[in-house]
């Protein structure tokens, strides 16, 4: 690969749109969730669809039921980083939501 061909590609990838946010992993049979927060959005979902096509589990406290049952992923809140927002202020954003969102579900329908 040319230096050119390399610096665009760099170029590109600096410029992305970062999503982060809120997601909840949906047990179908019980309608309990697990909420969790991202700085890598996309990467979640995507973590997430290889673990049920690999017939792995995405998280240890599904472990128990991941077998048995029948799960789903949703976008529960999503926020796009601003490019003046350094990763560590986005963590925060995303922390932030994650708690505001946690909050407006009843405990008994979490994990």
């Amino acid at each position: 690969m040319d230096k050119s061909a390399k610096k665009l590609l760099q170029k590109q990838y600096n410029e992305r749109r970062v999503k982060g946010g809120v997601y909840a992993i949906e047990n179908l049979d019980n309608r309990k969730l697990l909420l969790l927060c991202t700085t890598d959005m996309p990467g979640s979902l995507n973590r997430f669809e290889f673990a049920v096509q690999a017939g792995g589990c995405v998280h240890p406290k599904l472990m128990a039921e991941w077998s048995k049952g029948r799960f789903a992923i949703k976008v529960v809140e999503e926020l796009e980083k601003k490019q003046d927002q350094t990763d560590r202020e986005f963590e925060q954003e995303i922390q932030a939501l994650y708690e505001i969102t946690r909050e407006s579900y009843p405990p008994s329908q979490l994990y």
